[in-house]
């Protein structure tokens, strides 16, 4: 994935990968196909993290669910929808226009 790909900006996306790879969450290795970008590989320590991280978030979601109504949530799908695609387009613009 490409940091624009995620909406995040690319020095943001590097500072990420860095934090994640000290922590050994990843590995990071030279592209083969592209000398100049990274493919990040997830370590041992990563999967674990991610396994205690699902665990953590099933045995929440049902308070959650519980002590939010979710059909309100739901109403405001279609506002934040339309905000996602206005930053979206104002970014590819802002970048375009550079």
């Amino acid at each position: 994935m490409r940091g624009r790909d995620g909406q995040t900006p690319k020095t943001s996306m590097t500072h990420t990968m860095k934090v994640f790879e000290k922590r050994r969450l990843i590995v990071l290795k030279s592209n083969p196909d592209d000398g100049r970008s990274k493919q990040a590989w997830i370590a041992d320590a990563g999967r674990t993290l991610i396994g205690t991280t699902n665990k953590d978030l099933a045995m929440a979601f049902p308070k959650f669910k519980q002590n939010l109504d979710m059909q309100s949530l739901g109403q405001i799908k279609p506002a934040l929808s339309a905000l996602r695609s206005y930053l979206d387009n104002q970014r590819d613009t802002d970048i375009d226009n550079r």
